[in-house]
Formats: structure tokens, sequence, C-alpha cells
């Protein structure tokens, strides 16, 4: 299923930092489904070194595999 994006979402967390707020090639747009479940999953990850930079993308294969597992949760 396809939904629209309702989200900006800034790939690199800024924790109120200005220059990553702002930094639009960190920016990427997403349904809020995406970044209240995938991107906060990540981000728990990264925050643990588990995850990289890269990773937090949602269309990076640690992404789709962190959105698969939760859409199998919710089956």
């Amino acid at each position: 299923m396809i939904v629209a994006a309702t989200v900006v979402d800034h790939v690199d967390p800024h924790h109120g930092d200005p220059d990553k707020f702002w930094d639009t090639s960190m920016w990427q747009s997403c349904c809020k489904w995406h970044h209240d479940s995938v991107k906060q999953r990540l981000e728990q990850l990264y925050a643990h070194r588990k995850a990289t930079l890269d990773d937090l993308w949602l269309d990076s294969p640690m992404a789709v595999r962190v959105a698969r597992g939760i859409r199998a949760d919710e089956a």
C-alpha cells in the first residue's frame, strides 16, 4: 500500500541543533506510520551504536527489515 507523505523527517536527529534542523540534504518525506514506528526504532539502534547514519534513511536495507518486522508484529 502506498500512503502519502505527511512528515518531513530529519534523517540525522537534530536534538535542537539549528544547523542539523535546516540541513535539507538530510530531510526525507514519509508517512506518519514510518516516522513514528520505523524511524523511532532506527534512532534507538543508532543511539546504541547498532546502526549507522546511513541506516536512518527509510529506504536503507536496515529500515526495510525493521518495517517488515513491525508489520509482521501487527498482523
